[in-house]
């Protein structure tokens, strides 16, 4: 319901309850929105005000329009989750009783930007070993994932076959570096990047980022990693825990 005699005006009114159905999870990633045409006969207001809410929701990233299609509700609420114990995917799978693989798609040293500069807390002349891989749970696309390692401490994980050992244990036994903990976040976005069709999914669909900043145990930042996930936020808050290994 929207009041006519608020100081508020009615476009933000509406804006907010659209807003707080999105963060609520009434209004679930992927949904498709009501028109322009329908909100202004729903609530009895004008279609410039139907669409001046809408405006705001896509420049706050919360609606994409796609041509053709509609707009859809593009992003939840992000869930932080700080100083997590440190576990692997395939730690992780295995406690779900499924059997864990991987795809390594890449693996190079590479330049990094400034945004993974300041997650690995490094200079921007800088490089990183990246890691891109698919993980799968018995034989099933689960997620793609980015790897960024700190260089040349990471460097013997170079000569290691990641489809065959896992890279927390690697880092480990061979570098010597004995990860304590993590910091990341969960959040279902809506995507239309082709890659996600690794996961057998067709876009754009909705899916679960995860970022994550992993720390040895002086206390320095050796990975940072950003994955999509087939799934929903809440399934995997039981396992936030999990990373990259």
């Amino acid at each position: 319901m929207l009041y006519a005699n608020s100081p508020i005006p009615l476009y933000k009114q509406l804006y907010r309850q659209f807003r707080q159905a999105i963060d609520e999870g009434e209004l679930p990633v992927g949904e498709k929105l009501p028109s322009e045409r329908k909100v202004a006969a729903d609530y009895g207001i004008s279609r410039i005000t139907a669409r001046k809410a809408y405006d705001i929701l896509r420049q706050e990233g919360y609606v994409r329009a796609f041509q053709g299609k509609g707009a859809f509700v593009a992003q939840s609420l992000t869930h932080a989750y700080n100083h997590t114990p440190v576990r692997g995917f395939s730690e992780v799978i295995l406690t779900m009783g499924m059997t864990p693989s991987s795809k390594v798609l890449s693996c190079d040293v590479v330049p990094v930007n400034s945004e993974i500069a300041h997650h690995l807390n490094v200079g921007n002349l800088d490089q990183a070993i990246k890691i891109r891989r698919l993980r799968l749970a018995n034989g099933v696309p689960m997620a793609l994932e980015s790897t960024y390692l700190s260089y040349p401490l990471c460097a013997p994980i170079l000569k290691v076959n990641l489809e065959k050992s896992s890279l927390y244990r690697t880092l480990r036994e061979v570098a010597g570096i004995r990860l304590d903990h993590a910091d990341q976040s969960l959040q279902c976005i809506l995507t239309s990047d082709r890659d996600i069709q690794l996961l057998s999914l067709v876009p754009p669909s909705a899916v679960v980022k995860l970022k994550r900043r992993t720390y040895d145990v002086g206390g320095h930042i050796v990975e940072y990693v950003e994955s999509i996930y087939q799934g929903e936020v809440e399934s995997l808050k039981a396992f936030a825990g999990f990373g990259s290994g």
